[in-house]
């Protein structure tokens, strides 16, 4: 099989429904996820101020850069690191996993709306969105205000670029 039958194969799979059995787990991990991203919000401290403007510029950039896909025989790499650790800096760190959340939501609204992938497949990039949660968590164990962004944003990255090296890592999808 080469590669560009797989991401044909991949990309005609978008404007499918997800499985019965894919949705119910991807229906659970995006729940947890918004679960665990509500719990930050509500339950961490907010050192930073809350910007709408930088909030919005950086969800935008996110959006933008979530739309770049690198195609990987069946799966796909975006360079989304970096919005994302400038998020890490420049916003209060309960809010980063929502925004990116937001952001990757926000980047595939033109083919929700034009009918190119099935609405179900939002809950992939919800689900998409833990890698946040560790770098907020890292961030926030710091006794620091504002945690150790600066650590956060590099643990982020390493998690990320092992999750594109390993073929088996579940970030390079199948465009699920």
């Amino acid at each position: 099989m080469s590669d560009e039958y797989l991401v044909e194969e991949a990309r005609a799979r978008r404007r499918q429904r997800l499985s019965p059995r894919d949705l119910v787990v991807t229906g659970l991990l995006a729940a947890g996820f918004v679960v665990c991203a509500a719990v930050f919000v509500a339950a961490l401290p907010w050192h930073h101020s809350l910007s709408s403007l930088t909030v919005a510029a950086l969800v935008a950039a996110y959006a933008l850069l979530s739309r770049v896909e690198f195609e990987v025989g069946p799966g796909s790499a975006v360079p989304i690191q970096l919005a994302f650790v400038p998020m890490v800096f420049a916003l209060p760190l309960p809010l980063v996993p929502l925004c990116v959340a937001a952001g990757y939501l926000l980047g595939a609204l033109p083919e929700y709306l034009g009918g190119r992938i099935n609405p179900t497949r939002g809950l992939v990039l919800v689900a998409s969105s833990w890698y946040s949660v560790l770098a907020v968590a890292l961030g926030s164990l710091d006794g620091r205000p504002g945690g150790d962004r600066a650590r956060s944003a590099r643990v982020s990255v390493r998690i990320r670029r092992r999750e594109l090296a390993d073929p088996r890592a579940p970030r390079v999808r199948a465009f699920a």
